[in-house]
């Protein structure tokens, strides 16, 4: 995974970074970066990035008292040469700017600038699923991150294979704990899908800052659900 310059920026902006040494991995030399909370505080993240590439090939992620939660990594790397006529996925959406998403939240549209504290949106594309708008908004810290799918529509009561029905704050909502886990749930006449590698209290805050339904209604919940997989495939691997 190629580091997003915008995550850098966030990253350096919400912890203390350091490079702690040089070390190997898929069998590659690497830089190992840390991520502190401020102040002196627990290493938070490690990264691995290739001295040859500056590609990321391994993370890893602690709780606030310094407890592994998750490792994402390549287990091998063969690197070629690149081909102009190959274009990332992230660029065959509509990127938003500033006046974009200002019209949006004209037309009724939930943009927050920031979820569940210091979250912020970094990224805002208008997709098309299935003939449909589907709006993709991209918050991080920098280390923890979180996608918010949005699109019209109410959600049904159907079950959705795979997902367990949970409710937040008293509003119902699907989970599928998964890496990163989803969360489906409807509200203002729209339906949200979350994708996040955050704590669960992250992603519940991230829920109840959002529209949410106290009962679910018929839907399109059907629908949605064969669409879960292609959303997934819109993130990158350390996503």
């Amino acid at each position: 995974a190629e580091l997003d310059p915008r995550l850098v920026r966030l990253l350096a902006e919400h912890y203390a970074l350091s490079v702690s040494g040089m070390s190997t991995c898929t069998g590659r030399p690497v830089h190992v970066v840390e991520a502190r909370h401020p102040g002196g505080g627990t290493v938070a993240g490690r990264f691995w990035i290739d001295a040859a590439t500056s590609l990321l090939l391994r993370r890893e992620t602690f709780d606030g008292s310094g407890r592994l939660v998750r490792t994402s990594a390549f287990t091998s790397l063969d690197v070629g040469p690149t081909s102009p006529d190959v274009m990332p996925a992230a660029a065959l959406s509509e990127q938003l700017d500033a006046s974009a998403i200002d019209a949006l939240r004209r037309d009724g549209w939930q943009v927050p600038t920031t979820l569940a504290g210091d979250l912020e949106l970094y990224d805002a594309r208008m997709r098309t699923h299935e003939s449909e708008h589907v709006l993709h908004l991209s918050y991080s810290d920098g280390l923890m991150t979180l996608s918010v799918f949005a699109q019209r529509g109410r959600l049904g009561a159907t079950k959705l294979a795979g997902f367990t029905r949970q409710k937040v704050s008293g509003a119902p909502v699907w989970v599928q704990p998964s890496t990163p886990e989803r969360v489906v749930w409807g509200g203002g006449g729209r339906v949200f899908t979350l994708l996040s590698d955050a704590p669960v209290e992250t992603v519940h805050a991230a829920v109840v800052a959002l529209p949410h339904e106290k009962a679910a209604k018929h839907g399109l919940l059907a629908r949605l659900g064969r669409g879960l997989a292609r959303l997934g495939s819109w993130l990158n691997p350390f996503d």
